[in-house]
């Protein structure tokens, strides 16, 4: 087996060091060993020592730059929802980071990388048994679980308790995640022997975070007078005047809440895709051999993730064009901000399984359709009235689905469209096993941890609780608050008095 092979794809990328974790301490005592002697080194020994650690930095500093992607989800919830819970949504995501780290630090790198059999990793157990040479890869590992978990939170916004957040955040890090991991990106995974190829995590990140997030939204319910009769003699009749399945009939079925800040979404959004581009371009893995010209791979990857995002802002202007012209008196925005940075976000998404191996052309078409997807399930889950704030679920469900299928439909090497080359037609199938089967999983586990949380009482607030906004559980109670104005105010009168 070469190199190459042994370097797997994506956020899965297999070490640079010997693939049995057996021997990485092994490794590390050797390699201690010979920096403590200089004099043992030769040419190709040093030459390897700066590959390694060239390798090593380049997945440090990429990691932080996706941790990053954390500040950008929560600008684009903490924008997309009322201004009093909008400290609600910002201590979840700042909780989101360390919560993954404790969990992903004690179990999930395990079940994900430890050596074990085609389901799950049964080694590694011990928090001290990643050797010094591992720890990057064990970072830049975190950044990724991390993202798949905050994902949730866009879609359970304004309604969720801290505590239901806090644990399914540590199931989803902890469990669900690293469990898919290991079946396409371990040696020894099912999916990976198949045959499953995906780059930077389309269905192992967004097609796993975005089916929890459309469980999550499904049993949470959706916000109060979300979806509930409209009294508004407006509202009303421009319903009945576009009662067919458009867009702006869809619109009509549901009460807008609109967010408090549009600008922190298109601030959040430029945030993500910026980070995108670290989060696809450093899943290559390596800038030192393995891969033909790495240095090049990683700005080819760069590049074709850009032009998938600039395909879906494309999709997304000409439908909100063609929706403003059509549709003159729907009271949505002709030109709504919150849609094209998801329809950008979707098409960037789609490009984690196979922006290193498509064209420049096919990554931009494949963005092109991941904006049609992304509009399609937007809708579609519109009219059955799933309230989806932030629309994740439609940019990271979609969106990752249709990346899966676009990997092997749009190779540069083959074209099965293009050419009807049915030779390699077996990736598609096997991508499709692989969307199936973690669908399945994610879904399946997350519906139990979330009707468990809903049975014991612990996942919705109250909607007294909801009504005033979940900020007011960070704020000072109001009797405490009573208190200092009243003290403040008799200092203030005694200091009037002593200067009379």
């Amino acid at each position: 087996m070469t190199e190459h092979t042994q370097r797997k794809s994506g956020g899965g990328i297999a070490s640079s060091r010997p693939a049995s974790h057996s021997n990485l301490l092994t490794c590390s005592e050797k390699f201690f060993s010979e920096m403590s002697d200089p004099g043992n080194l030769t040419f190709v020994d040093e030459i390897s020592t700066l590959e390694t650690h060239l390798d090593d930095t380049f997945l440090f500093l990429n990691g932080i730059t996706i941790c990053l992607m954390q500040l950008g989800f929560a600008c684009v919830e903490v924008g997309s929802v009322r201004k009093k819970n909008s400290v609600s949504v910002l201590m979840k995501n700042v909780l989101d980071m360390f919560i993954c780290s404790i969990t992903f630090w004690l179990v999930g790198y395990s079940l994900a990388f430890g050596k074990g059999n085609p389901f799950l990793g049964l080694s590694l157990w011990k928090v001290n048994s990643i050797v010094h040479q591992e720890r990057s890869q064990w970072f830049f590992q975190l950044s990724f679980a991390a993202a798949a978990s905050t994902i949730v939170s866009g879609a359970v916004a304004e309604r969720c308790t801290l505590i239901a957040y806090s644990i399914y955040t540590t199931f989803i890090s902890g469990l669900i995640y690293p469990i898919v991991v290991h079946w396409a990106w371990g040696e020894d995974g099912w999916l990976s022997v198949l045959g499953y190829k995906d780059l930077a995590g389309s269905g192992v990140v967004h097609l796993l975070g975005g089916s929890c997030a459309l469980v999550g939204a499904i049993v949470l319910g959706s916000r109060l007078g979300r979806f509930e009769s409209m009294a508004a003699e407006g509202q009303t009749q421009l319903k009945k005047e576009h009662s067919t399945f458009t867009p702006c009939s869809l619109a009509c079925l549901a009460n807008p809440i609109p967010g408090h800040s549009t600008v922190m979404v298109g601030i959040g959004g430029m945030l993500l895709a910026v980070t995108f581009l670290s989060f696809n371009g450093a899943s290559i893995g390596r800038v030192t051999g393995g891969y033909e010209q790495d240095g090049d791979a990683a700005a080819i990857v760069a590049v074709n993730t850009i032009l998938g995002g600039s395909g879906g802002v494309i999709v997304a202007l000409c439908a909100l064009k063609i929706h403003s012209y059509r549709y003159p008196k729907c009271s949505s925005p002709p030109w709504d901000l919150g849609i094209t940075v998801n329809a950008a976000l979707a098409g960037m998404v789609s490009l984690c399984a196979g922006a290193d191996v498509l064209s420049q052309w096919s990554s931009f078409f494949t963005g092109l359709i991941a904006g049609i997807v992304f509009l399609t399930f937007k809708y579609v889950i519109l009219y059955v009235k799933i309230d989806d704030p932030t629309d994740v679920a439609s940019v990271h469900l979609g969106g990752g689905l249709w990346g899966l299928l676009a990997r092997p439909l749009f190779t540069f090497s083959y074209y099965i469209i293009s050419n009807q080359d049915i030779s390699h037609a077996k990736e598609l199938v096997y991508n499709a096993a692989g969307a199936i089967s973690i669908t399945l999983w994610s879904t399946g586990l997350s519906f139990l941890v979330f009707i468990s949380l809903k049975r014991a009482k612990l996942l919705r607030v109250t909607p007294e609780h909801e009504i005033l906004g979940l900020d007011s559980s960070y704020e000072m109670k109001e009797t405490c608050l009573d208190e200092i104005v009243m003290q403040t105010i008799s200092n203030d009168d005694l200091t009037t008095t002593e200067s009379v």
